[in-house]
């Protein structure tokens, strides 16, 4: 039987991408939270800095490795099968799409982070002067 079969059929191509596109949208939401966000949270204690870059670094990464199974290793452990579970696609897409809405309002609430000017940092700038 072929790797990429399941019970003798292939996943649908589609489902695969979602499951693929949604996983990485979670792997960069994760990562801009660990490298831009955590590190500018005002907290006394280093291990708590430390503890949420680790945090959402690893989750990250455990997305990556999913995306990657879904794509490499779909025979070995069934992750072409897991990827096309119904219930997967309902986790991980409203996951992909909370991770960012949380990333762009946090860009929003917390200002400058270097990568655009945005109007609502531009407003508070004219607000404070």
């Amino acid at each position: 039987m072929d790797a990429a079969m399941i019970d003798g059929v292939s996943p649908s191509p589609i489902l695969l991408f979602i499951f693929v596109l949604s996983n990485v949208a979670i792997t960069a939401g994760y990562a801009f939270l660990a490298v831009a966000v955590v590190p500018r949270v005002a907290v006394k204690l280093a291990r708590t800095k430390l503890g949420g870059v680790g945090f959402f670094l690893l989750c990250g990464l455990t997305h990556l490795h999913m995306a990657y199974q879904a794509l490499f290793d779909q025979g070995a452990m069934g992750y072409a099968y897991m990827a096309v579970e119904p219930i997967m696609l309902l986790i991980h897409v409203p996951q992909a799409i909370c991770v960012w809405l949380f990333v762009t309002g946090v860009y929003i609430e917390m200002g400058d982070f270097g990568l655009l000017r945005t109007k609502e940092r531009e407003r508070r700038e004219q607000l404070e002067t």
